[in-house]
């Protein structure tokens, strides 16, 4: 059986390092603004629609309740408004039922950047004794009130996230990771 020879593996990845060339330490930022480009928002949303969905509940994982705030500290800017939309033409997630054969009704999420409603199988709704609301289809968020080049000027440092390598949200903690492009 083979076993790791860990100093001999600390040093060749300090070789590693070292071949890298220069390398630095990126400056922390505490107060830079980051900007999404659609691809990484889309993979922020669809990772914050796994986590109003009923089932989360009924296996007793954390989940967003309705009336939580889905920002931590409050909207900075414009207060999310997030909706769900089976009637979207040419859209992945439209049709007129659900997976389960009920009407797909559209609706409201998060309003002012909290849970108004959660979406959910007509099974889990029953297993938790909540009326199904038959909440179905594609995500709808509006725009802002502020266009790319204003949210630019007024920002002293910003990144750009043009998309995410992994988006981790740990269904247990409630906390997400990731590492950006």
């Amino acid at each position: 059986r083979d076993t790791l020879d860990l100093p001999a593996f600390v040093a060749e990845c300090a070789e590693e390092t070292r071949a890298l060339g220069s390398v630095t330490v990126a400056e922390t930022e505490t107060r830079a603004v980051a900007l999404l480009r659609a691809e990484a928002l889309n993979q922020l949303l669809h990772a914050l629609l796994a986590q109003l969905d009923l089932s989360a509940e009924y296996l007793r994982r954390p989940h967003l309740v309705e009336g939580v705030a889905v920002t931590e500290g409050g909207p900075r800017g414009d207060a999310v408004r997030l909706s769900i939309d089976p009637s979207l033409d040419y859209m992945a997630a439209s049709g007129a039922w659900t997976r389960e054969g009920l009407p797909a009704e559209a609706g409201l999420l998060v309003d002012g950047g909290r849970v108004v409603a959660r979406t959910g199988s007509h099974r889990m709704a029953q297993y938790l004794k909540r009326p199904f609301t038959g909440l179905a289809g594609n995500l709808v968020l509006p725009p802002g009130t502020r266009g790319r080049d204003e949210l630019l000027a007024r920002a002293p440092r910003t990144i750009e996230v043009k998309s995410f390598s992994s988006l981790l949200v740990s269904r247990d903690t409630l906390t997400w990771s990731r590492e950006l492009k």
